[in-house]
């Protein structure tokens, strides 16, 4: 999307995407849905995530929202073998 394309640019192990887009564009991310699931590692992840092939990765949806309207779409996978996820709910 034209008005983030400048985000390819910036190295996200040393940087938050939302404190980017809060501090370069003024977008403030005021909620996320993340999916959570078990899934097959494809050889290209396995590969990538130094891991045996026919394992199963946990695969994590986001897709977070500033005002209603959608700003990030991402796709994540993570070794289930060395991750640990926490949920917290509150009523």
């Amino acid at each position: 999307w034209a008005p983030f394309r400048a985000l390819m640019e910036e190295d996200f192990a040393q940087k938050s995407l939302y404190a980017l887009l809060e501090q370069k564009y003024g977008v403030c991310v005021d909620r996320a849905t993340r999916r959570f699931e078990a899934a097959g590692v494809t050889p290209e992840d396995a590969r990538l995530l130094g891991m045996e092939a026919g394992r199963a990765v946990c695969r994590v949806q986001t897709l977070a929202y500033s005002r209603e309207t959608p700003v990030e779409f991402s796709l994540a996978r993570y070794r289930g073998d060395r991750n640990v996820f926490t949920v917290e709910l509150y009523r």
